[in-house]
């Protein structure tokens, strides 16, 4: 059975993000966006979230790798906004998990990552990708 169905979860026209070496056999599962120099979880993220949790089996292994744009990064430099982005996720997403035990891992990738698709658009950038690992990876 495919993990996620709600059509919301990942844009279509998301393009495939490299895996670091700690998602290198997991699957994106899920993005989440965020405002212009934000790290608030925005409704639509939240039902995001709350919609992977109830999905996700007891004992999963989740990576959250936060993304900047580059104007963020021109602008305020390394912030550690990408690192807040995934943080906060991670609450929200295990938060929603309520009693079910997950691994949740945090990294932060910049603004290396950007997203593109039809030309640049730099709110695709601001995100979170969530990636599943399977059992032992």
């Amino acid at each position: 059975m495919p993990l996620l169905h709600h059509a919301s979860l990942v844009s279509s026209l998301f393009l495939a993000t490299s895996a670091s070496s700690a998602t290198a056999e997991c699957d994106r599962v899920a993005s989440v966006f965020f405002e212009y120099r934000s790290a608030v979880v925005l409704t639509r993220a939240r039902q995001t979230l709350e919609v992977l949790a109830a999905q996700l089996p007891t004992g999963s292994r989740v990576v959250l790798r936060g993304h900047i744009s580059a104007e963020e990064l021109a602008e305020d430099g390394s912030t550690g906004l990408d690192e807040n982005r995934a943080a906060v996720t991670a609450y929200r997403l295990s938060a929603a998990a309520d009693a079910k035990t997950l691994t949740v891992e945090r990294e932060s990738a910049g603004s290396t990552e950007p997203y593109s698709a039809e030309g640049p658009d730099q709110a695709f950038d601001r995100r979170v990708d969530i990636w599943l690992c399977p059992a032992g990876a």
